[in-house]
């Protein structure tokens, strides 16, 4: 458990600090990101 907070809480400090690079740390280099949000 302590791992799966340690890195929530590293993600979330990424998040708040608009660090894409530290964000982008916590995601795989094949990752394929789909929002509903925003369309073509």
């Amino acid at each position: 458990m302590a791992h799966t907070e340690s890195f929530a809480s590293a993600w979330l400090e990424a998040w708040n600090s608009h660090d894409l690079d530290a964000i982008m740390e916590h995601y795989d280099e094949s990752i394929v990101f789909y929002s509903l949000s925003f369309s073509n």
